[in-house]
């Protein structure tokens, strides 16, 4: 299947969304995010479309390598070990001390230390080590390969409606256990229910429904009226949780999340040529690599966030620093085959 610019002009969009999700841009020391509905708030809540729109956009494209699900073992597997390759590198190069001048900190070993340090918190935490390797970021990989190893043994067995309502219920659970723990429907335990499939399969199925169904015409006007409800869903159950449980509106999911998430995905497959910039295009192909290698410019540059918080042109210049940063290192990267497979 060729590549559709307008799917690769919202993987742009996206990533820099992820980017700002873990830059916090506006964010105040006196009000953190999720604490009132503020600029800072409202920016994050809204590039949560991002994740969800990826987990679509990846059950999609997964849908298009075969057209028997008899015969889905093959691409699985490929993709599954492509996935299990990025995740198992960038864990191991998160494993070094990546904010170099926050290690010299603790002495000229400090390097050595926080490798040691690291170490031995993916030892000591290894559900979370599984989960979301040894940077938080990176669960999002181990999220893909779950819905990828799920969907594939149900459908080879032709158990499309048991899919579908095995993604339903982990998504309720994990609603339940995260955004509506407070409430009287939910419940607490020593868990993130963000890792692995809880939030990720039901995107990942969409995915492949909507492959199966065929792109339409109506999915440009489609996705934009679902874009619409679920943003307005989404901080309604913000607002409605904060107010009456009195819970935190920093949240990864509600339920309107799908609604945006999909929304987003479906004005993207639609192809419309209104989306059609092929510069921002060109960097589609490479948005997993951004992904994968982001947070390390965040540790880069977080000593001089701190130095600079507060200051809106600052908020702004880390976002784009950081996202052309990872760009220009995953591009060189991308052109060698030894670290190729590193980033695409």
């Amino acid at each position: 299947m060729s590549r559709l610019q307008s799917v690769d002009v919202l993987r742009t969009l996206a990533i820099i969304s992820v980017i700002a999700i873990h830059t916090r841009p506006f964010e105040s020391p006196s009000a953190p995010i999720g604490a009132t509905l503020d600029v800072a708030t409202f920016v994050n809540q809204v590039a949560r479309f991002a994740v969800p729109f990826f987990f679509v956009i990846s059950g999609y494209f997964w849908a298009s390598k075969f057209t028997d699900e008899r015969q889905l073992f093959a691409p699985t597997v490929k993709r599954v070990k492509r996935i299990a390759f990025i995740f198992s590198a960038w864990s191991a190069i998160y494993l070094l001390p990546i904010d170099i001048i926050d290690a010299f900190a603790y002495g000229p070993l400090g390097p050595l230390k926080t490798i040691y340090w690291n170490l031995a918190n993916a030892v000591n935490e290894p559900l979370t080590t599984i989960l979301e390797g040894t940077k938080v970021h990176l669960w999002f990989l181990m999220g893909l390969m779950c819905s990828l190893i799920i969907s594939s043994a149900f459908l080879r067995f032709n158990l499309k409606w048991c899919l579908i309502a095995v993604a339903a219920t982990l998504y309720s659970i994990g609603l339940a256990g995260k955004a509506y723990a407070d409430t009287p429907i939910g419940f607490h335990v020593g868990f993130n229910f963000r890792d692995g499939p809880f939030f990720s399969l039901i995107f990942f199925v969409t995915g492949y429904l909507l492959q199966r169904s065929g792109p339409k015409e109506s999915w440009l006007f489609k996705g934009i009226f679902l874009s619409v409800l679920g943003v307005f869903m989404h901080f309604a159950e913000l607002l409605a949780i904060q107010r009456f449980w009195g819970t935190t509106m920093n949240q990864d999911y509600v339920i309107g999340t799908y609604f945006l998430g999909v929304g987003v995905a479906l004005i993207a497959l639609s192809n419309t040529k209104k989306l059609h910039f092929p510069t921002i295009a060109s960097v589609g192909p490479l948005v997993l690599g951004i992904y994968a290698s982001h947070f390390a410019f965040v540790a880069i540059l977080k000593p001089l966030d701190r130095e600079l918080s507060g200051s809106s042109i600052w908020d702004v210049s880390y976002v784009v620093a950081v996202f052309f940063l990872s760009y220009f290192m995953t591009f060189i990267l991308s052109k060698y085959r030894l670290t190729r497979r590193l980033v695409v």
